[in-house]
């Protein structure tokens, strides 16, 4: 997607402006500003297989949403500025706005009772740049870009993606099976159109008040960073704990086909979340995965194992927390092993 760093602006502006003369009836306006405060240690920030260099990072992060709701528009935007400043490397502080801006914009617009609708979204967000390269969880310095994603529905900012759905739920008892099937068409401007079917389908089945078992399966499309559209085939089950310990143990089998390079990468692993509720105020929580990749025609392999660990003080303005997680890449490429920790202590303010 082209960069756009205007388009948000333009969007809430448009979305604000709007809702002044599209409806006479009550509106809501909500308004909820927010800082958070980190302090991390992060003992390898380059991810690298040798010679490590570790740094203190102080990350500041001010932060407003905004949400409207009237009877033919709602509106929302969470905005934030993502400051970082690096002990050992101060010329890897990101201070610049064009560097430190996250933002989410939705907007959606009734033009005729509840049959026609217009959406609209914005989401300038750091994504990864390519799962082949290294890639930590919270270690926002390298395989990272930021990108600005704009979607006035049907229209996409490059191209214009066409898409026809039609699914529906069937609920048994304790099942319920759900299934949606269509048809997507890509036109850009400068490659060959493209098109293709896209499905998905899914069960639940309680198989009491306390677990719940899931099958998800799809096939769709995504848009990668800088090699263009991706065919993706995705699988996943689910079994889900909703006692004192609420946990959730996941199994996933992911590939993804480009449609422009000869390239396919396929994930398969498993991940596992508990809750620790501790007391009224204080919750704990851990996190588990695990996931083998296989990145062809090259046949490169790769383990990739990460563990996170929390713990959280409620407080009637916002949360106290404190963070460890844990990232290592085992390839057959020995260049691209490494492993790498960061802690953290958090403080997070809403007003």
């Amino acid at each position: 997607m082209r960069d756009s760093r205007v388009a948000l602006p333009v969007l809430v502006l448009m979305t604000f402006v709007l809702s002044g003369y599209l409806s006479k009836a009550a509106a809501e306006l909500r308004v909820s500003p927010r800082i958070k405060v980190r302090e991390a240690y992060n003992d390898n920030i380059f991810l690298t297989a040798e010679n490590e260099e570790d740094d203190f990072i102080t990350l500041v992060a001010p932060g407003l949403n905004l949400g409207y709701d009237s009877r033919r528009l709602t509106a929302s935007l969470d905005y934030q500025m993502v400051y970082r400043f690096y002990a050992k490397h101060s010329d890897r502080n990101e201070t610049d706005p064009k560097e430190t801006q996250r933002a989410t914009a939705d907007a959606s617009l009734t033009l005729y009772k509840d049959i026609a609708f217009v959406d609209a979204s914005d989401r300038y967000q750091r994504v990864t740049i390519d799962v082949r390269g290294p890639v930590a969880e919270d270690n926002a310095l390298v395989n990272r870009t930021d990108s600005n994603y704009v979607r006035v529905n049907p229209y996409m900012e490059d191209y214009d993606r066409q898409t026809i759905f039609l699914g529906g739920d069937i609920a048994l008892r304790r099942l319920t099976l759900g299934g949606e099937v269509g048809w997507s068409r890509f036109d850009y401007e400068e490659r060959e159109s493209m098109k293709s079917t896209v499905w998905s389908a899914s069960a639940k089945y309680l198989l009491s008040s306390l677990v719940t078992l899931t099958a998800n399966y799809s096939k769709d499309f995504t848009e990668s960073v800088t090699l263009g559209a991706v065919k993706t085939e995705s699988i996943t089950s689910s079994i889900e704990y909703a006692g004192k310990i609420p946990s959730t143990i996941t199994g996933f089998r992911n590939v993804y086909r480009y449609v422009l390079v000869d390239r396919e990468d396929r994930e398969t692993g498993a991940q596992v979340n508990w809750g620790i509720p501790i007391s009224s105020r204080l919750q704990g929580g851990l996190l588990g995965r695990y996931a083998y990749y296989e990145f062809l025609p090259e046949g490169e392999k790769a383990n990739r194992y990460s563990a996170r660990g929390s713990i959280g003080y409620s407080l009637k303005v916002g949360e106290l927390s404190a963070v460890y997680t844990y990232n290592r890449n085992d390839s057959g490429i020995d260049a691209n092993d490494y492993v790498n920790n960061i802690v953290w202590a958090e403080a997070r303010l809403e007003f």
